[in-house]
């Protein structure tokens, strides 16, 4: 089985796996401490993935007694090993996928008064300071030390740093008397083209 006929959620699971974190609990857990900010898993998509990991034979996985309740752990087969490694080593560049609801908004900002535009940003770079305290956090007590675990973490911090200068910097664009005020306010009646 080749990497292109697996979702990248499936092949992160076999990752997860392969990490020490064999049910999908575990796998949710983990990813709330790592993976998350920058590919995130739902629950759902993590159970649709394990079953057809299953059933390709990349995993076995068998039912454990878990206080009153069954849960399924998974392991990798020599399959699954196989498969995790294609995608590891793969000569693909991969796809580099960017989604923010606040970006969305800001795009369509035009629509809105410019204070309202502001609260906008100021929500964006409130976000970014949150998350970068956690991914900062994250650096501290995790032990990453040498491990490739630090390379998306230093990358996040980098791109959260970033994120959150840009939108002091378009705050103060908003707000500085004879700043730089690019976006037209509706209320003012200016045409939005």
């Amino acid at each position: 089985m080749t990497p292109k006929e697996l979702r990248t959620s499936a092949l992160v699971a076999l990752g997860m796996i392969a990490e020490g974190n064999p049910t999908a609990y575990a796998m949710k857990q983990a990813a709330e401490r790592s993976t998350k900010y920058f590919f995130g898993l739902s629950f759902g998509a993590v159970y649709g993935d394990l079953r057809m990991l299953e059933e390709r034979g990349l995993v076995e996985g068998r039912d454990e007694p878990h206080g009153r309740r069954q849960r399924r752990v998974y392991r990798l087969t020599d399959a699954g090993r196989e498969a995790l490694e294609a995608w590891l080593t793969a000569d693909s560049e991969g796809v580099f996928s960017f989604q923010d609801e606040l970006l969305a908004r800001l795009y369509f900002a035009d629509q809105i008064p410019t204070e309202e535009t502001l609260a906008v940003v100021r929500r964006l770079r409130t976000r970014c300071e949150r998350e970068l305290a956690e991914l900062e956090a994250i650096e501290r007590e995790a032990d990453v030390g040498a491990s490739c675990r630090r390379f998306p973490l230093e990358l996040g911090i980098a791109l959260t740093q970033t994120a959150s200068s840009w939108a002091e910097q378009k705050e103060r664009e908003l707000t500085e008397p004879g700043g730089e005020n690019p976006i037209p306010d509706p209320a003012q009646g200016a045409a939005v083209g």
